[in-house]
């Protein structure tokens, strides 16, 4: 067996790693960004009701500076970073160590390390 299976192995745990362990170690959108994406829905919709007809220019103007009222108050509001969970870094670290580790022996029950000798 060449010595590339070792390697090719090896990298298909870090991509298993990544996959498992990525999501929870990554930060989530914050309110604020997500209230955003909200209000700039609404005032789309909006747009669309008053170009068809549906919504009346002083209703149009009213609700439309409504959703500016609310846009303002989230850009005033302080801004807070979610912190990643204590459990979801531990939890992350004991993959990272358990993952190869477990790999490792699996193979070493079922698969045939003593073809990889060289």
């Amino acid at each position: 067996m060449s010595a590339a299976f070792p390697w090719l192995s090896a990298l298909a745990v870090l991509l298993a790693l990544a996959f498992v362990v990525w999501p929870m170690l990554r930060r989530e959108r914050s309110a604020a960004a997500t209230r955003t994406q909200l209000l700039r829905e609404q005032l789309d919709a909006l747009k669309s009701a008053h170009a068809a007809g549906l919504v009346s220019d002083e209703d149009f103007a009213r609700r439309r500076d409504a959703l500016s009222a609310e846009a303002l108050a989230v850009i005033d509001a302080p801004a807070t970073v979610a912190a990643r969970p204590k459990s979801a870094v531990i939890t992350s670290v004991l993959l990272v160590l358990v993952i190869p580790v477990a790999t490792d022996l699996v193979y070493e029950l079922i698969g045939t390390p003593n073809a990889m000798a060289f």
